[in-house]
């Protein structure tokens, strides 16, 4: 009777189990998500680097040696405020020979309409064969001088003395450390090294001294042969009564040449180009200031900008004069900015929309600070987004699997615009679930087993 009793019982278990393992293989398993509001994608932070919306780069004009610089970075200046002073010997002789120039040719157009004196010709001709001469013995000299600086020929003999001098002070050193030499003797040898190295330095600059000057004498041969030859050609025509024209064309090229010469004198007063900040001096006194580089960079801190990349969906929810908030962690400042410039085309590199924010500089904004830039209320708020792949079409209709007390729910629903990996879609409410992966498989009222959630 027991034995009967127990196998009954094992019997109604087993049929237990195997029901519930029957109902447990019916469900289906799925991954699900929840939904979006369109208030979650509305708005989005931003990282970028503030930047002064408008900077200038000083770059001389000309060719100098700096004399001085005026101005330390950081140091607010006025527009017209002399930011350095170049070296202006060479352009102050240009303008005298200019000017020199222009009285000749001035002398001589007034010599138009007679004949030129024998002894004028005469004169103009020996003074250009003295000036072709002149240029070249100066070419040559140069030449020689140019060829004994590149072959270090000029410092030879200083360059030996100071080689003797390091290698006596090397065995010198070597000596004492063996006992073979005093330290007075290793402090003679290193007197002798030290003098040694001062007379190398004084031949290299005499060495440097020398090049130039015959630089300079060749660049003066040349333009006392231009002048020459100016002189006498209209000496010649001179001799033409119906040359007025060319005279006066003459006088005319002479009086540019002159503002030409002027212009480099005053170009050598480098000033301000606006009223700003000084952010970077590139220049010291006894360099050579060029047009190649900048020599300083000016700020005009007013107004500050911001430069961040946005995503596919936030460029087309921006527009030139919405508002921003931009927040700078490092200082604690929160301040309204203005969209400026929104790009057509994403950057091939990153695949994000540049987007700039200007910002009235009220903070005391620096160039260079880390921002953070929130867009807000951009779009259509209240809108519910599912992501796309839980969208399902057949038979004409559109709907998407909903989750409700451990069931698959079809739900009909209309789509809207596409938000990356969302979509809009009205028929669901903002608390709903819907399936993602086993959705092709899902039917209405089957039992879902969730294997896990994601965020779309």
């Amino acid at each position: 009777m027991k034995r009967g009793i127990s196998i009954i019982l094992c019997a109604a278990v087993l049929l237990t189990v195997l029901t519930a393992c029957s109902g447990a293989d019916d469900r289906l398993s799925v991954t699900t998500a929840k939904v979006k509001s369109m208030d979650a994608l509305a708005s989005a932070d931003y990282s970028g680097v503030i930047h002064s919306q408008r900077t200038m780069a000083v770059i001389p004009a000309v060719s100098a040696k700096v004399v001085s610089v005026n101005v330390k970075i950081g140091q607010t200046v006025k527009a017209g405020d002399v930011l350095m002073q170049l070296d202006t010997s060479d352009a102050q002789l240009a303008l005298k020979q200019a000017q020199a120039g222009l009285d000749t040719a001035k002398a001589n157009e007034q010599k138009i309409g007679s004949a030129a004196s024998k002894q004028a010709e005469q004169q103009a001709r020996q003074a250009l064969s003295a000036a072709q001469n002149e240029l070249r013995d100066s070419t040559a000299n140069y030449n020689m001088v140019k060829k004994q600086y590149d072959q270090n020929q000029l410092t030879a003999s200083a360059q030996a003395a100071y080689d003797k001098a390091k290698s006596d002070y090397e065995k010198t050193k070597l000596m004492v450390s063996t006992g073979a030499a005093s330290q007075n003797d290793l402090k003679n040898a290193q007197n002798a090294l030290n003098s040694a190295s001062a007379q190398l330095e004084s031949a290299k600059a005499a060495a440097q001294n020398t090049l130039n000057a015959a630089d300079t004498r060749r660049r003066n041969a040349q333009s006392a042969l231009n002048t020459a030859q100016l002189n006498y050609t209209l000496t010649m025509q001179a001799i033409n009564p119906n040359n007025e024209a060319a005279a006066k064309g003459s006088v005319d090229s002479a009086e540019v040449a002159v503002e030409i010469a002027q212009k480099r004198i005053d170009d050598s007063t480098v000033k301000a180009p606006m009223d700003g900040t000084v952010g970077a001096v590139n220049v010291k006194e006894g360099d050579l200031a060029t047009p190649q580089s900048a020599a300083f960079q000016i700020t005009n801190n007013a107004v500050m900008e911001v430069s961040v990349n946005v995503t596919e969906s936030m460029v087309r929810k921006l527009s030139v004069g919405g508002k921003a908030t931009v927040f700078l962690a490092a200082t604690g400042v929160k301040t309204e900015g203005t969209v400026t410039e929104i790009a057509s085309i994403a950057s091939s590199e990153s695949g994000m929309f540049p987007v700039k924010i200007s910002i009235v500089n009220a903070q005391n904004l620096k160039d260079g600070m880390q921002a953070s830039v929130h867009f807000s209320n951009t779009g259509s708020t209240g809108t519910v987004l599912v992501p796309t792949r839980s969208v399902v079409r057949r038979e004409g209709k559109t709907y998407v699997f909903a989750v409700r007390s451990g069931k698959a729910v079809r739900v009909e629903v209309t789509l809207g615009e596409t938000h990356g990996a969302y979509v809009e879609a009205k028929g669901l409410g903002s608390g709903d679930e819907v399936i993602v992966q086993g959705v092709n498989k899902a039917k209405d009222g089957v039992n879902l087993h969730i294997v896990s959630h994601t965020n779309g």
